[in-house]
């Protein structure tokens, strides 16, 4: 049950994580920042260097880098989201996750759904009415609020993306073709070079790197090292067990999030809020329940 632990202090990492980058995004740019803060962590993981295998197949670093490629697709639109949308929205609704790693994982590994699983995904969907029932009187009127803003598609499209890398990440850790520290070496190699690539192919890119450096140090700092620590533990965890149960545990960072960040950013209607998020997290732990 070290799978637990590990799945937990994603989470408490993650909060930490989420909320740094939130208070960095009020007035930075969403890629100089994801440039900076790639570019600390791969500083970071330089030390695992002793223990990386670099005797891997050549089809080995291809998932690896595809799953990267997906993994920065997915933080670009979820910084984006998390940059215009309130964290008290934008973090409960990250719940919808393990409902779509559930889902891809039934048909791309076989694993298995159980009732309270689909029970537990409902529940889910019912905290996201709950949270966005102040747009509208019916669920029709919820639906449409959520069309029409963009930065919520943004962050369903974030979710999609990154359960498809989960899947990835659950395959090529879950069966032992990499070890979780390999696995955290090249995913930073791979997802720092795209990220600072986009940045540079941008005129100004290297003006606005060095510039957010200069104005955001300390937090850029807290948020590639709770960052990195997030994706350390949970590569540790999925190492032992179903990415759909792992990923309901990391989520209950959700919850936190929303109370301690919505209070930090002195946000509206935070109650209902941490209501929609609670209905949204006894939900994920019923996704898990049949299995622990």
């Amino acid at each position: 049950m070290i799978w637990i632990i590990y799945a937990l202090l994603s989470a408490v990492f993650s909060t930490i994580s989420t909320i740094a980058r939130k208070k960095t995004l009020v007035k930075e740019h969403s890629i100089s920042f994801l440039s900076i803060n790639k570019l600390f962590q791969l500083i970071i993981v330089l030390i695992l260097i002793p223990f990386i295998n670099f005797d891997m197949a050549l089809s080995t670093y291809a998932i690896v880098a595809v799953i990267a490629v997906l993994s920065v697709e997915s933080d670009i639109f979820w910084t984006k989201s998390l940059k215009r949308l309130n964290i008290s929205i934008a973090a409960p609704l990250t719940n919808f996750s393990p409902v779509i790693v559930a889902v891809l994982a039934f048909f791309m590994l076989e694993e298995k759904i159980t009732y309270l699983q689909i029970i537990g995904m409902a529940l889910i969907v019912i905290g996201a009415y709950v949270l966005e029932a102040d747009h509208g009187k019916d669920i029709k009127n919820v639906w449409l609020h959520i069309k029409k803003s963009k930065y919520s598609l943004m962050l369903f499209l974030s979710l999609l993306i990154g359960a498809f890398s989960s899947i990835g990440d659950r395959y090529i850790v879950g069966n032992n073709i990499v070890n979780p520290i390999s696995m955290i070496f090249w995913f930073y190699v791979f997802t720092t070079v795209l990220v600072l690539t986009i940045q540079l192919n941008d005129r100004d890119g290297f003006s606005k790197i060095k510039n957010t450096l200069k104005r955001t140090k300390f937090p850029i700092i807290v948020t590639a090292v709770s960052g990195l620590l997030t994706t350390a533990f949970y590569y540790l965890a999925i190492k032992s067990v179903y990415i759909s149960l792992v990923m309901p545990i990391l989520l209950t960072s959700t919850l936190f999030t929303t109370v301690i960040g919505g209070e930090f950013f002195k946000e509206k209607n935070l109650f209902y809020k941490s209501v929609a998020c609670l209905v949204m997290v006894v939900g994920v732990f019923l996704i898990i329940g049949t299995s622990i």
